[in-house]
């Protein structure tokens, strides 16, 4: 329903700002483009608010009030005349949006971008929350659930895409965000009846300071050589975990610098044995020590894990060019218990093996892309329709179909694999932001092709020439796009491979369940 929602309003926002606001072409798309990009940038704030401080799913409830807010002021917005602009009469010019009925609109807007700021990372980490990781059967089912919330917004996306664009096109836009609303408190009232029987995980504080404790401690001790028996490195013993409802994660090598963070300073004295009763070590036990000196192996760990994850994070920005909704769900569900047979894996596939298999679509949707734009513009020839824009050519739309597949498939894999990959693989007290990772490489990979547009623009039309890009598209050269995007893909898939095979994966050290808040 939340999707259904945002979608709804996303659909036709450009049309429905140059229509019922009289505003112009160039004013509708920038205000559309900036609050797009405002509900990408804001859930990554949000997520640090929530796994610092309110936790999931207060942060799901305040944000949600914010949506209903916004949605209900874009109703009123959209079907009192004193908030809108009137309607244009005959040849005459369209009466302008006064500046109140415009800050009102936009203020609604930013309303539902606030919350749509909390839903969406926060949302999809608190249902997989309720999988507790230490049972595999519900391990398991936790990798499901990322298919069937990939579905979810599949399904309010086709619902948004048909009946609720059909109501707003109709002249009917307060109806229509009426709808909307409606739709938004029923998904709260939904989430709310569900709170007796929820896991509701209570932050410890978000592992964002110890992404700088870890780095200065480690080079405050450059001097100091990492001891062979690992057991020596500091870390927190299990009653203190427990208590702070922490999991503890296991030594792995690489980044070995950052180890020193965790070791013990050698005693002064001669004779001394280097250990964690050391006066550093107890110090730090007790709650006296400098975490800016000492820091556990799960802290250093942590900040291990964000750096192995962010050139990963970087190759999904590319892939953000391509980024398509899609309801081709039942490629999941058909070929993920097919590998499972073949790979012996639980999930199937690994997590970064699903991205791969995303990335890899991408170039060979690109490729389709390429070839069937060129075989149209050979047709545009051949019957002499370079300057007519209006006019069809011969040539079925039956075409597209096989990029269109295609590129339903790499959205499965590679969207469910960055929602899954993001949510496992940062610290447990990030979770939130994990799932904001992948909404911000989507809104910066849109932000790439705007910018790739505008570059290869005036690189192609300098000189006098005709560039790629025109108002005619018979005259355009998209193929060459095309071909150029099948390079970016090819380039970015080598790259993501290459990260791929050095990449080293969480190791959760096992433990009894972690205490939850009902």
């Amino acid at each position: 329903m939340e999707r259904a929602a945002y979608y709804g309003i996303t659909a036709n926002l450009v049309l429905y700002i140059k229509t019922e606001l009289h505003q112009g072409s160039a004013s509708a798309t920038e205000s559309v483009n900036d609050w797009m990009g405002a509900t990408t940038l804001l859930p990554i704030f949000a997520a640090f608010l929530a796994d610092a401080h309110l936790g999931r799913y207060w942060t799901v409830v305040y944000s949600s009030a914010f949506y209903v807010l916004g949605l209900l002021m874009l109703t009123l917005s959209a079907s009192l005349t004193a908030l809108r602009p009137g309607t244009c009469s005959g040849n005459l010019s369209c009466p302008n949006a006064t500046s109140f009925q415009l800050a009102f609109f936009y203020i609604s807007l930013y309303l539902v971008a606030v919350g749509t700021a909390g839903a969406k990372p926060c949302l999809e980490a608190f249902g997989a929350d309720q999988f507790d990781e230490v049972y595999p059967s519900e391990r398991n089912s936790k990798s499901s659930f990322f298919s069937w919330w990939y579905f979810g917004i599949a399904s309010g996306a086709l619902v948004s895409y048909t009946v609720i664009v059909y109501i707003e096109d109709n002249g009917t836009s307060g109806l229509g965000y009426g709808i909307l609303a409606i739709l938004i408190t029923l998904a709260v009232v939904l989430f709310g009846v569900g709170t007796p029987v929820y896991r509701n995980r209570i932050p410890s504080g978000s592992s964002l300071v110890g992404l700088f404790q870890v780095p200065i401690a480690a080079a405050r001790k450059w001097y100091i050589e990492v001891p062979d028996d690992l057991s020596l490195l500091y870390e927190v013993d299990e009653e203190k975990a427990s208590q702070n409802r922490q999991k503890k994660l296991l030594h792995t090598t690489g980044l070995g610098f950052l180890d020193k963070a965790a070791t013990v300073r050698q005693p002064k004295l001669k004779g001394e044995i280097l250990c964690r009763t050391s006066k550093e070590s107890s110090e730090f036990r007790n709650g006296v020590g400098n975490p800016w000196r000492l820091c556990t192996v799960t802290q250093v760990e942590e900040v291990k894990l964000i750096v192995r994850i962010f050139p990963i994070w970087l190759t999904t920005i590319v892939y953000g060019l391509f980024f398509a909704q899609s309801t081709t769900f039942f490629i999941q569900q058909v070929l993920v218990p097919l590998a499972r047979r073949f790979t012996g894996h639980n999930q199937g596939l690994t997590l970064l093996q699903r991205l791969g298999v995303g990335f890899f679509l991408s170039v060979v949707c690109m490729v389709s892309a390429a070839l069937v734009e060129t075989k149209r513009l050979k047709i545009v020839e051949e019957y002499g329709l370079q300057g007519d824009s209006s006019a069809t050519v011969p040539m079925s739309v039956f075409w597209l179909t096989p990029q269109f597949i295609i590129f339903g498939m790499a959205d499965v894999f590679a969207i469910i694999g960055e929602q899954e990959f993001f949510y496992d693989q940062v610290p447990e007290s990030m979770r939130s932001v994990g799932m904001s990772f992948y909404l911000l490489s989507l809104g910066l990979g849109s932000y790439l092709s705007n910018a790739l547009i505008s570059v290869i623009s005036i690189i192609t039309s300098s000189g006098g020439n005709q560039g790629w890009f025109v108002d005619n598209l018979n005259e355009c050269r998209l193929d060459y796009f095309y071909w150029f995007l099948v390079a970016v893909c090819a380039l970015n898939f080598g790259v993501f491979l290459a990260l791929s095979w050095s990449y080293t994966y969480k190791a959760v050290q096992k433990t009894r369940p972690i205490a939850l808040s009902y």
